[in-house]
């Protein structure tokens, strides 16, 4: 028989929800999987100096003030894993000391145990999903009973709130390129020049040009390095 909260979970899926209605459901289902904390963070791949983050959770106030900021993120071990893999990853934390923040590991300022996973969505954004608790450490029998559902309710983060919270980070939506535009810019980001990516493709170079033009100007690029370099990225011209 299915656990009832595999079913929950499912029915959640399949429900219209307001972005508050979503946390309070993910938190409901947090706590069936005696998890007190979750967090759902995503990052975009551009700026490339300051990627785009978004962070929502039911952490204290106080750990998402420090967490969205780009240099506590890049410093945190966690991160850096969902980062670099798609495996779950089960961790521990230290005890928090009052007074002495360790900087390598924010998440250890509220939770000492946690389970994260990250996932690939639309425009190259990274998502990742944990979910943590000071009680107990996760042990082997509890993620072959539950790891299951956590991974689902991942999935499902994952889906939900990205569908909330991209539209935000992406002011304007995704560019919407021409094939064309998706030709010259791929050429360019290979370093050719107008003239070499016309006798390419057969096009005049004045042609060439226009289409860099409209497409630099669709993905809000000062020039068409930068435009390239933002197609890129987003997944546009792979």
């Amino acid at each position: 028989m299915r656990k009832w909260h595999e079913e929950k979970i499912e029915r959640l899926a399949k429900r219209e929800l307001s972005e508050g209605e979503l946390h309070a459901e993910i938190s409901t289902c947090a706590d069936i999987l005696d998890f007190k904390y979750w967090m759902f963070g995503i990052r975009l791949p551009i700026p490339i100096s300051r990627p785009l983050t978004a962070i929502r959770s039911n952490f204290p106030a106080n750990y998402l003030d420090d967490c969205p900021k780009p240099d506590n993120l890049e410093v945190d071990p966690i991160f850096h894993h969902c980062l670099n893999s798609t495996v779950p990853l089960v961790w521990a934390n230290e005890p928090h000391r009052p007074g002495s923040r360790n900087r390598k590991t924010p998440l250890s300022w509220t939770a000492r145990f946690g389970w994260s996973m990250s996932m690939r969505g639309p425009a190259g954004a990274l998502t990742w999903f944990t979910l943590a608790r000071n009680s107990s450490a996760i042990g082997a029998d509890e993620l072959a009973i539950n790891e299951y559902t956590m991974i689902w309710l991942a999935h499902l983060a994952h889906a939900r709130m990205s569908a909330f919270l991209l539209p935000g980070l992406l002011a304007g939506g995704i560019p919407r390129l021409s094939p064309r535009e998706r030709e010259v810019m791929r050429w360019t980001a290979e370093g050719k020049t107008a003239a070499e990516i016309g006798l390419l493709l057969g096009i005049a170079e004045t042609t060439c040009i226009f289409h860099i033009g409209n497409a630099t100007r669709k993905l809000g690029g000062v020039n068409k390095t930068q435009a390239a370099t933002r197609a890129a990225v987003l997944g546009l011209i792979a």
